[in-house]
């Protein structure tokens, strides 16, 4: 007998063929579906699929991240906002409260000096301030509350480093004028310097009879703020190198340190300057009708093309040049 009869391999027959077969069609059928998936991965949307999803994964991760942030964000904005309105609301009740002592006041209006860069904040600040200029003399120390207002005052047109800034104070503090010419003319800004003073002028007019203007002490109680029209004076001052075209008329800024200032297309009619010193000050094309002058200082200062003519007609230009004024042309 071979050795080929003994090695066969036996034929499956009855129960043993009906497994076998039930195997070999699970084999099939797990082909078939490893098959269809090997399929699937290759097609684009498939190999799309295994790209993306981890990218959208770390993509929500990190939205969540900044999500989380800006949340945090607001809640500390929110915060801080919060409790800046509240030292701002504490140094205005310090500032303004009648009953406290004059330190108190005093404390509260160099807290305001903070608040200038607030966009809201600023118009309280300057209103604020302006109302604190013109204390009546009934109040203790009114003069170093005065003071302390003028010195805040000060600390917010040097913050003022843009000309923005500049612009906002200057159209807080005084009348800016559109159209210099006299048909026509308007004016823009809430004037909270000269309107107080051109009030007080108005109420307490000054002594008819002779007076010797700019005298030391005269000087002194502008510089101290001895009284309310004079620490408007104090005030109005701090502003001399941004005059021009800004209406000034009416004022009383006797015995006033004006020296420099630039005065180019101001209004100044009617105004009254007994003793200030305006050397080499710029009053081109100025309007300085009716023009009260009593021994004030004009040595240099420009009166080119400025109008000078009196209510009665008559012309103070050779008074003017008489007390040092010069004529040049082209500077403004």
């Amino acid at each position: 007998m071979s050795d080929s009869s003994d090695n066969a391999q036996p034929t499956p027959t009855g129960l043993d063929l009906s497994q076998f077969q039930k195997k070999t069609a699970l084999e099939i059928s797990k082909l078939c579906l490893e098959n269809a998936k090997l399929t699937r991965e290759k097609s684009l949307a498939a190999r799309a699929a295994l790209t993306l999803t981890p990218l959208i994964t770390a993509f929500v991760a990190i939205l969540g991240v900044v999500l989380s942030l800006i949340a945090l964000y607001v809640q500390g904005k929110s915060r801080a906002d919060e409790s800046n309105e509240k030292a701002f609301q504490q140094a205005l009740s310090m500032a303004t409260d009648p009953k406290g002592g004059a330190d108190r006041r005093i404390s509260g209006i160099y807290q305001l000096q903070t608040f200038w860069d607030g966009k809201e904040q600023i118009h309280v600040v300057a209103a604020t301030l302006s109302s604190l200029l013109i204390l009546p003399d009934s109040v203790q120390d009114a003069s170093s509350i005065r003071c302390a207002a003028v010195s805040v005052i000060r600390d917010g047109l040097r913050r003022g480093r843009e000309d923005s800034q500049k612009s906002i104070l200057m159209n807080l503090f005084f009348s800016k004028i559109i159209n210099p010419e006299k048909i026509g003319r308007h004016e823009i800004g809430e004037a909270l310097l000269t309107r107080p003073n051109r009030m007080i002028a108005r109420m307490h007019p000054v002594n008819i009879q002779p007076v010797r203007f700019g005298t030391d002490d005269q000087y002194e109680e502008v510089n101290n703020c001895s009284t309310p029209i004079a620490a408007t004076k104090a005030a109005i001052r701090l502003f001399y190198k941004y005059f021009d075209n800004i209406n000034l008329g009416a004022l009383n800024l006797d015995n006033t340190n004006l020296n420099s200032a630039n005065l180019h297309n101001a209004e100044l009619s009617d105004t009254s300057i007994r003793g200030a010193s305006l050397r080499c000050a710029n009053l081109s094309e100025a309007d300085l009708t009716n023009l009260k002058l009593d021994d004030a200082r004009l040595g240099f200062a420009n009166i080119y093309q400025a109008d000078t003519e009196m209510s009665n007609g008559i012309d103070i230009r050779k008074s003017l040049i008489e007390r040092g004024a010069i004529e040049i042309a082209n500077i403004k």
